[in-house]
């Protein structure tokens, strides 16, 4: 978080420290990056899809991880109603081979929606924890 503190502005580095919050409860697992340029944190949903869901980087970029998020009908139904809510919602330029990809979001697209992008994972989770 040290690089994040000397990279952002004041409302991004906000933002990161939600979105990590965020990560850092109940049902996630935060684990770290080790980039050579940007450090990260990644959101892993422990109890049915134990793999990555969304990337946050030092430089306040965040990547949606879609082209993990496969093995099973309920992570794929997770998958397509997240980036379905990340251009619907929220807005995002989402491409539409998502599946197979990672795209990457810039600050000034998500830092002023951070609450409604960590409303429609927590909504997602329960909904497909619950299935």
């Amino acid at each position: 978080m040290q690089q994040a503190r000397e990279r952002l502005t004041k409302e991004e580095l906000e933002a990161v420290s939600r979105l990590l919050n965020f990560s850092k409860s109940g049902a996630f697992e935060t684990r770290w990056g080790t980039g050579k340029e940007t450090g990260s944190f990644t959101i892993v949903e422990l109890e049915f899809i134990s793999k990555s869901i969304v990337s946050c980087f030092t430089n306040g970029s965040i990547v949606f991880n879609f082209g993990v998020l496969k093995g099973s009908g309920r992570i794929e139904k997770f998958r397509d109603e997240l980036a379905y809510a990340a251009i619907g919602e929220l807005g995002f330029s989402i491409p539409e081979d998502y599946i197979d990809r990672y795209p990457k979001i810039h600050p000034a697209a998500w830092i002023p929606k951070v609450d409604i992008l960590i409303d429609i994972v927590t909504k997602l989770i329960d909904k497909y924890k619950a299935a």
